[in-house]
């Protein structure tokens, strides 16, 4: 088994609407539903966007947890022969110069 700790942000922008709800203290199902739908119009550009998207809601968050940016992306290949098939999955991590 694999296993590591990895202090990571939450990207607002590709998170489930689960993730966002235990993310965002006070933010339900619903509402995390909500922001996915206005994400979908225009991407969140930073934490005072979103701030402005829920200032409806009273609502907290931590900004040090939440981000607009991804660091670990998960590449698929699919390969087919004849009639054999085989997908892969990988995690890859994006380090800064």
């Amino acid at each position: 088994m694999l296993s590591w700790s990895y202090n990571t942000t939450v990207n607002i922008n590709t998170a489930s609407p689960e993730v966002l709800a235990a993310s965002i203290a006070g933010l339900s199902i619903a509402d995390a539903n909500t922001l996915i739908n206005s994400r979908r119009q225009a991407a969140i550009r930073d934490l005072g966007d979103l701030a402005a998207r829920l200032s409806n809601r009273t609502l907290s968050f931590d900004g040090g947890r939440l981000g607009v940016a991804s660091s670990f992306f998960i590449v698929r290949g699919n390969i087919a022969i004849r009639h054999t098939a085989l997908q892969i999955d990988a995690l890859v991590e994006r380090k800064p110069n």
